[in-house]
């Protein structure tokens, strides 16, 4: 009786396990029922996809190569650079990487391309159709009591643009290339643009960001690296919204690195020089 018992229970364990099991035509039933959820879903998975798609700006990379001097015996270097992988010894071109990307070459370049001014296009339907227009400030300083305000540069014609407050005042309004001022806050607005290709109409929101900051957030998009191992040449590149813009601030800051590491040497051998002078009566 037991023997029989135990045999009805595990055929229909047997038979539980069967009907639990779908085939692919029963699987493709129920994708057919759900036909409309699914299409839906894809639907607007696409329409996600294509609207992040359009969204992100396109970005242009420059790249440059610097070959630096390594000081010393090079058939040790040589050998020793064979042997990096395994010892961890730090390349030559390390302290010349963080020299680069220290606040004593990117000052230098923060202020040069001026990168602690900003004008970005506040459209949304320009950006999705990828046809923003470019405003580059040259200047821009905005009085300490204003500065968390939001300004707006708004196009009046080809070379015409006028600046807007917060309250929707219009300050000023005058050509590319001018210096404009006026006064604000007890103390005096001004700008000046360099450069700008929109259609009329179009807002920009002006900024003028802390010199610090900017060193900072160019650091960040900075890549330095050494071109293999115990080489001597550093590749360096970095991506911006505008090519030429791009191209422009990597070659200040290679122009910058070069400069400053002549003016280096060039102190390094005044000192040395007036040394041996100091020494050579002595010697006679």
């Amino acid at each position: 009786m037991a023997e029989n018992e135990q045999q009805t229970i595990v055929v229909g364990a047997q038979a539980q396990s069967t009907n639990n099991t779908i085939t692919l035509l029963e699987a493709l039933f129920i994708l057919w029922k759900k036909r409309f959820t699914l299409c839906l879903f894809l639907a607007a998975g696409a329409l996600i996809g294509l609207v992040i798609g359009q969204w992100i700006r396109p970005q242009f990379t420059s790249d440059a190569l610097l070959q630096i001097d390594v000081k010393g015996n090079k058939a040790a270097n040589r050998a020793m650079g064979e042997m990096g992988a395994i010892l961890d010894v730090a390349s030559p071109a390390d302290a010349e990487i963080e020299l680069i990307k220290s606040r004593l070459v990117l000052n230098y370049v923060v202020s040069e391309e001026h990168l602690n001014y900003s004008a970005t296009p506040t459209s949304a339907l320009n950006r999705l159709l990828h046809r923003e227009g470019r405003m580059d400030l040259d200047y821009l300083f905005i009085p300490d009591m204003a500065r968390t305000e939001k300004w707006r540069a708004v196009v009046t014609g080809d070379d015409t643009y006028a600046v807007y407050n917060e309250d929707e005042t219009r300050l000023v309004e005058g050509k590319v290339g001018q210096m404009l001022k006026v006064l604000y806050a007890g103390d005096t607005l001004q700008i000046r643009v360099s450069r700008m290709r929109a259609s009329v109409g179009e807002e920009f929101r002006i900024n003028m960001t802390n010199p610090l900051i900017a060193v900072r957030s160019l650091a960040a998009g900075l890549k330095v690296a050494e071109k293999g191992k115990q080489t001597g040449v550093i590749g360096v590149s970095f991506s911006h919204r505008y090519a030429d813009r791009a191209a422009s601030i990597l070659n200040t800051i290679a122009n910058t690195y070069v400069r400053q590491n002549v003016e280096m040497r060039s102190a390094e051998a005044e000192k040395t020089l007036e040394f041996l002078e100091s020494q050579l009566p002595g010697v006679k």
